[in-house]
C-alpha cells in the first residue's frame, strides 16, 4: 500500500513539473503605437466646403490581459487575450473659397484582441507570426467636430495579422515587440451629401509588452 501511495506521488510530481515545462500562463501588458490608414479615401464636399483624410501621426495606447505558450522542443503557440486602446490621428484638410484649413482629430477604439501565434527560438530570441481577431467594444470620433454629419463606421470584428520577436528572463519575464497589420477594414464607406466615400480605415499599430509568466 505504502508503495502504492508513493507511485501515486512520484507520478504527480513528475507530471506537474512536466507540464510547467510545456504549458505556461501569464499575464501581459504594454503600450501600442497606432495608425489609421485613409488610401482609398478621395476628396468629398460638404456644405459647400471640401475635405479631405489622411494619416497623421500614430496614437499611444496601452493593452492589458492573459496568455499561454505551449512549448515543444525548440517551437511554441501562444494564445492571448488582451483588451487594447488604439486608432490614429487624422489630418483633415477643409477647403473654402480658395483658402485652405487644416485640423488633427483622434479615432480612438477600445477592442478585445484575440492571437494566435506560432513560433520559434532562435538561441535566446523568439521569433513568431499568426493571425489576430478583433472585436470593437466602443469607439470615439473626433471628426464630427468638424463635419457633424459624417460618423465613423467600424465593423464589430476585424481581421488581421501580428509578427515580432522577444525574449524571457529567468524563465518568467517575457519582453516583446511586434507589428500588427489589419486585413479588413474597420469600415467600408459613409454617406455623406449624397455621395458615397470609400472609407479605408485599416489599422496598424507597434507593440511593445511586458509579460509574467506563473
Amino acid at each position: 500500500m505504502k508503495k502504492i501511495i508513493f507511485l501515486i506521488a512520484m507520478a504527480f510530481i513528475l507530471s506537474t513539473q512536466l507540464s510547467a515545462q510545456f504549458v505556461k500562463f501569464g499575464v501581459k501588458t504594454g503600450l501600442n503605437f497606432s495608425s489609421l490608414r485613409f488610401d482609398d479615401t478621395r476628396e468629398f464636399t460638404n456644405n459647400m466646403k471640401t475635405y479631405s483624410l489622411s494619416q497623421d501621426e500614430n496614437l499611444t495606447g496601452f493593452h492589458l490581459g492573459l496568455m499561454a505558450r505551449f512549448n515543444a522542443f525548440n517551437a511554441f503557440i501562444q494564445p492571448e487575450l488582451y483588451f487594447n486602446t488604439s486608432g490614429g490621428r487624422v489630418l483633415i484638410e477643409e477647403s473654402q473659397g480658395g483658402e485652405t484649413t487644416e485640423f488633427v482629430r483622434k479615432i480612438t477604439y477600445n477592442k478585445i484582441d484575440l492571437p494566435l501565434l506560432v513560433g520559434a527560438k532562435l538561441s535566446f530570441l523568439r521569433l513568431y507570426a499568426g493571425p489576430v481577431a478583433s472585436v470593437v467594444l466602443s469607439s470615439n470620433s473626433e471628426i464630427e467636430e468638424i463635419i457633424p454629419e459624417l460618423e465613423t463606421l467600424s465593423k464589430n470584428a476585424t481581421f488581421g495579422f501580428q509578427v515580432g520577436t522577444g525574449f524571457d528572463v529567468f524563465k518568467t519575464l517575457s519582453f516583446d515587440f511586434r507589428y500588427e497589420g489589419g486585413l479588413t477594414r474597420l469600415g467600408e464607406e459613409f454617406n455623406i451629401g449624397n455621395t458615397n466615400v470609400p472609407f479605408d480605415s485599416r489599422a496598424s499599430k507597434f507593440m511593445l509588452s511586458l509579460g509574467f509568466f506563473f
